[in-house]
């Protein structure tokens, strides 16, 4: 169980410190720290984001720790609310083909 999961009530962000943590998440994997990256996903959805956007850095930063079970369901539930969007859906396929062939 994480240290996050123990947190009963987080308060929502606001949408300044919601951007801030989603670019906080960009600089941390930009530079190397899928680790710290992968906390501040993780506190972004405890504050209770389920946006595509919150999922999606989940599921790159599990993608990058090799948590390869873990990012196929993300991935999956990325794929469901995405549709249309081509650019995604290929980086979403390269990562779900890359998750399948570490599972096996």
């Amino acid at each position: 169980m994480s240290a996050l999961s123990e947190v009963r009530s987080v308060p929502a962000l606001t949408p300044r410190e919601r951007d801030f943590l989603l670019l906080s998440i960009y600089f941390q994997m930009r530079h190397g720290y899928p680790d710290r990256a992968a906390i501040l996903a993780e506190a972004l959805v405890q504050t209770g984001d389920a946006s595509r956007e919150a999922l999606l850095a989940q599921a790159i930063t599990t993608f990058a720790q090799g948590r390869w079970g873990e990012a196929l369901r993300l991935i999956e539930a990325i794929e469901q609310s995405s549709k249309g969007k081509q650019n995604e859906a290929h980086m979403l396929a390269y990562m779900k083909h890359r998750c399948q062939m570490q599972q096996t």
